[in-house]
């Protein structure tokens, strides 16, 4: 293939690749088409084969000028290439080239376009000689350093497997070494167990034969506990009914007493009723004996005065009058008396009547410390004061 616009494609493709770094054989892609790079040939597709003959027509069709200008800028390009890839294995390539874009220049310098063109085909023939060896060279190259590569992980992959082997065997060793200590540990453990399951076997049969001593005296314990729960029972029937009749009796007595209290305050209060009856009679009586007292009082003093003025000549002392008692007054006196000495009395008329034999020294006490009317009055008189103070 020695067309024009294939060896553009070529160039193009080669050039992208250096850029790149990228020395593997692979498909390239200028543009929108694609070519592919083989050992001895390189491939495009129909549409790119199309691209580079209307490629290669524009290039023979072009001016002058034009193409000039496009060989000095494609000079400058490969001139930056060359700099940048001196030392490497693409230099060749760059500089057959440069050289073809060079030999461009020349035969566009002596005879235009056609000429141009004529030497640049010529210089693209051993561009792509040089690059078909420098390809090859790559690839051997490639080849190379991946076979030492393959050597290099084989010879990894067997250090690996013998290491791994080394392992898995001194693994085993210490395993087996681990499962004998365990097995020995484990019959030492059995031996143990087995001593302790005879220990725990003769002491679950003592236990079994304190059990079942426990359990006779525990049946005998329970037979004299039903015995002397029935006879608790029988115990608790009789004093429950006991306790009935005793509870029977206690609400009798507590019927009786009601009544008999009940009574009682019926007589406490006719009693009551009695006494303040007693009492209006006593005031009036009272009164009555107050009226008497002034009156006599008076009657004495006058007569006293006629005794004075009739005897004051004669000097002769006359006999004292008898003093005058008043059997209602004595009475209620002497009744006060005996009530506030323990003896309930009360006074009927010149009677007295009391619950009880009335003791004859309190009587006796009476008379000596009330004499006269007078005393028995003011006594009666203080102890209605009494009497009023604490009802106040």
């Amino acid at each position: 293939m020695n067309a024009l616009g294939s060896r553009y494609l070529i160039a193009s493709a080669v050039q992208r690749a250096l850029h790149g770094k990228d020395h593997r054989f692979r498909t390239y892609e200028v543009g929108e088409h694609e070519l592919v790079l083989h050992l001895d040939r390189v491939e495009l597709t129909p549409k790119s084969l199309h691209v580079a003959r209307r490629i290669e027509d524009t290039i023979r069709t072009m001016p002058d000028a034009q193409l000039g200008r496009y060989i000095r800028d494609a000079e400058h390009l490969l001139s930056r290439l060359l700099a940048q890839h001196t030392d490497t294995a693409s230099a060749p390539l760059v500089r057959l080239a440069l050289s073809c874009v060079q030999s461009g220049v020349a035969g566009l310098m002596r005879g235009g376009s056609k000429v141009a063109v004529s030497d640049i085909n010529a210089q693209i023939t051993q561009f792509d000689e040089q690059l078909f060896i420098t390809m090859n060279a790559e690839v051997q190259f490639a080849q190379a350093k991946a076979q030492a590569f393959m050597d290099q992980k084989e010879a990894d992959l067997q250090r690996m497997i013998a290491q791994a082997d080394t392992e898995m065997k001194a693994d085993y060793q210490r395993c087996v070494a681990d499962l004998n200590a365990r097995a020995a540990a484990l019959d030492a453990r059995a031996a143990e167990l087995d001593a302790r399951e005879a220990g725990l076997r003769a002491a679950v049969e003592e236990d079994v034969q304190m059990a079942t001593r426990a359990a006779d005296q525990a049946q005998a314990d329970a037979t004299d506990a039903r015995r002397m729960l029935d006879a608790a029972q029988a115990q608790i029937t009789r004093e429950r009914a006991q306790a009935d009749a005793e509870v029977q009796r206690l609400k009798d007595t507590l019927a009786s007493e009601r009544s008999a209290t009940v009574n009682r305050e019926r007589d406490t209060r006719n009693r009551i009723q009695q006494l303040e009856r007693d009492g209006q009679e006593a005031q009036k009586v009272i009164a009555h004996l107050n009226r008497e007292c002034e009156r006599l009082e008076s009657e004495l003093t006058q007569a006293q005065q006629v005794r004075t003025d009739v005897s004051a000549p004669q000097e002769t002392p006359m006999p004292q009058p008898a003093p005058i008692t008043n059997p209602y007054l004595a009475a209620m006196s002497c009744a006060a008396y005996l009530t506030d000495h323990g003896v309930p009395t009360r006074a009927s008329g010149t009677r007295m009547e009391a619950d009880q034999a009335i003791p004859p020294h309190l009587v006796e006490a009476w008379e000596h410390e009330y004499p006269t009317d007078t005393h028995r009055k003011a006594h009666l008189r203080d102890r209605l004061r009494r009497t009023g103070a604490v009802a106040a």
